[in-house]
Formats: C-alpha cells, sequence, structure tokens
C-alpha cells in the first residue's frame, strides 16, 4: 500500500519510486494523468503487478493532513475481500 498526500508531485520514497520503477510507471502514471490526486482515501488498485512480489498493489491519498490509522484502515477493507493474510504500508 503506497500512501499519497493530496498535492504532492512526483514518486517520493525509496519504496515507491521502486515499485514504479517495477510496474513501468504505473504510479507516475496515475499522477501524470491527474487519475489519482491523493485526496483523503482516494485509491487506485493494480492487481497482479508485474515485477512485484505483492498480489495487489493499492495507491491511498492521504489528503493534506494524512491519518495513518485511517489509510490503514483503509487499505485493510480494500484488501479484506482479496483475503490479503499481509499488508505493508510503504
Amino acid at each position: 500500500v503506497l500512501e499519497r498526500a493530496e498535492g504532492e508531485t512526483g514518486v517520493k520514497g525509496a519504496s515507491a519510486a521502486a515499485a514504479d520503477e517495477a510496474t513501468a510507471g504505473w504510479i507516475s502514471d496515475l499522477l501524470n494523468t491527474g487519475e489519482f490526486t491523493g485526496k483523503p482515501l482516494e485509491m487506485a488498485v493494480l492487481p497482479r503487478p508485474a515485477g512485484l512480489q505483492a498480489k495487489t498493489l493499492v495507491a491511498i491519498g492521504g489528503g493534506k493532513d494524512a491519518d495513518l490509522r485511517r489509510i490503514a484502515g483503509a487499505a485493510v477493507r480494500a484488501l479484506k475481500p482479496k483475503k490479503a493474510t499481509r499488508i505493508a504500508l510503504v
């Protein structure tokens, strides 16, 4: 799960950059096209991301004042139906 604050530009952090590179720029494309802006709890889901061991990659918006508990809760709710057994927040 990649958290993104509203209004940030570009891919931030080493883990997010590695995920972006492994997915052939999926995160950069979301940001550059405006498809994902980082608004509170906004989500973009990439099932079976090539280049990653993860079964699902989720980008979640944190808004201007990111609340990690709300972001984690949203991730759990989004991934529970997919029977996820482990979640990593980066």
